[in-house]
């Protein structure tokens, strides 16, 4: 073998697997990020779901419907601009349903419109899909 048939040899080595490293790397940080987003979704996801069948039943938990703003706030970072717009849409015409269809008869909550509120938990449960 001459030396330039080994040098080739050598930095073709060397150059393998330097783009291993970088894309293995780079593969890494993108499974590490899922499972961090992953991680936040899914106590999101479950609660919407529990408000979903809660909802269907006509029934009002006993915890009442107490998803907050700030419960979504940690998903930001994982979002682009435009899904945090459609966030925080979907977050207010959450509010607005509750507001407009719980209604406080005898001390006791009663649902007045399911479907309005449904509608928006099925809105918020399209931004809380796991990757």
């Amino acid at each position: 073998m001459t030396m330039t048939a080994w040098a080739v040899t050598v930095c073709s080595g060397l150059l393998g697997t330097l783009l291993g490293l970088i894309l293995g790397h780079r593969l890494a940080l993108g499974r590490d990020k899922r499972k961090e987003y992953n991680d936040i979704v899914r106590p999101l996801n479950k609660a919407l779901e529990d408000q979903s069948i809660f909802i269907s039943a006509v029934k009002i938990p006993d915890q009442g419907f107490d998803l907050q703003e700030s419960d979504f706030t940690s998903l930001y970072p994982y979002l682009s601009d435009k899904k945090k717009i459609v966030l925080r849409e979907s977050l207010k015409q959450y509010y607005d349903a509750q507001s407009t269809c719980m209604v406080i008869k005898d001390r006791k909550l009663i649902l007045d419109k399911p479907e309005v509120l449904q509608k928006a938990v099925e809105s918020l449960k399209t931004m809380v899909k796991l990757k």
